[in-house]
């Protein structure tokens, strides 16, 4: 609060997190997300918790998800889908090649509008 920066949030209750798989998951996730450092990567901030939730805080991407842009617009010139796909596949070559990290939840409601020409992948494995 005193940097007075917008992130996005991610927000996990507590009551999910009861199994012991679950909370792997949830550490495996934060492990993950902290150590990518890309620009085509949501950038991963910090987290904290309280009483009832795990509080991912994320980069906040602006726009809208590549989902819901293409919805309002219904199509996009083949230049502007060429773009976006040569930024993903970057950041999925940077993944593999930095991680070993193979993302298996890749679909437009992961994917991040930073700008209109700009995405991002998110919701990290």
């Amino acid at each position: 609060m005193e940097s007075h920066e917008t992130f996005a949030a991610k927000v996990i209750s507590k009551k999910r997190l009861v199994k012991s798989r679950a909370r792997e998951k949830l550490l495996t996730e934060i492990r993950i997300h902290r150590s990518l450092h890309h620009r085509h990567v949501v950038k991963f901030e910090r987290f904290f918790e309280d009483d009832k939730n795990v509080y991912l805080l994320l980069e906040l991407c602006e726009a809208a998800t590549l989902a819901a842009e293409l919805s309002k617009r219904k199509r996009m010139s083949e230049a502007q889908a060429g773009s976006y796909i040569y930024q993903i596949v970057d950041a999925l070559v940077y993944m593999h090649q930095q991680q070993l990290v193979i993302h298996r939840d890749l679909k437009l409601g992961n994917l991040f509008l930073q700008s209109v020409t700009e995405v991002k992948i998110g919701k990290i494995p």
